[in-house]
């Protein structure tokens, strides 16, 4: 439900034509309890599911599809395999068939930035990815943690791979995250409120909306003091510049 809160409103407020989703066979007990999420959330995402829901188009893809129209946004699906959604299927670990996204920006010369969605991903996830996808998903720039960057007592050996020049870190207690495993430049959302990257083929501009996080993360750098983007309606962090090494 941490990835479902609020997708009424949000189809009601927004027209979305397509929407992707993996073939997943979770299901919730009557009477069970939400969390404080809204179980109406839940059932309208299974009317999603279930194609009940005529507004949009669901669409299911795997690792290795492509089509020209996210080819064209240079966006690669890493995962999962429908194999890896009949395995999560039917041992319930719900996390391995969630999508794993590579977004490659084109610089100049001719190399790309390497954004990495990574969803709620696991073990196995990351076993095939590594297998299949190693050479793409090394050194990437900017990683959105898998399961918000949570401490789930999984392996954390794929980030050798990635090794991230900046994670960004989902709504989570900070008393659950993996502070440790990662590598030292992170962003997280209970503290800087939302994130903004300003991506384009020479930079990548890193805004927040907290200006107390920002004020604090330059000063404790003795960087210059952070400058506010009416633009962005938010406050510069700092710039990522290209290394060439992808």
């Amino acid at each position: 439900m941490d990835h479902l809160d609020g997708i009424s409103d949000l189809y009601s407020e927004f027209n979305i034509m397509n929407t992707w989703d993996t073939d997943n066979n979770k299901t919730v007990a009557d009477g069970a309890n939400f969390a404080g999420y809204n179980k109406e959330d839940w059932d309208f995402y299974t009317k999603i599911r279930s194609g009940q829901i005529s507004e949009t188009r669901r669409l299911t893809y795997f690792a290795g599809q492509e089509n020209s129209f996210y080819n064209e946004d240079n966006i690669k699906i890493l995962s999962p395999t429908a194999e890896l959604v009949r395995k999560a299927n039917s041992n319930g670990d719900y996390n391995d068939l969630s999508y794993v996204l590579l977004l490659t920006h084109p610089r100049p010369d001719g190399t790309s930035w390497k954004i990495l969605f990574a969803g709620d991903s696991d073990n196995d996830s990351w076993d095939y990815i590594l297998k299949n996808h190693r050479d793409q998903v090394t050194n990437i720039d900017v990683l959105f943690a898998p399961h918000h960057g949570r401490d789930s007592g999984r392996s954390y050996e794929f980030l050798k791979t990635l090794n991230p020049r900046v994670t960004l870190f989902g709504n989570a207690s900070s008393k659950y995250l993996a502070y440790e495993c990662y590598p030292r430049t992170r962003i997280t959302n209970n503290q800087a409120g939302y994130v903004i990257m300003d991506v384009t083929a020479s930079k990548i501009v890193f805004y927040v909306k907290n200006y107390e996080f920002a004020k604090y993360y330059k000063a404790k750098r003795n960087w210059t003091d952070t400058t506010y983007s009416t633009n962005f309606q938010a406050y510069d962090l700092f710039q990522l510049n290209p290394k060439n090494n992808n």
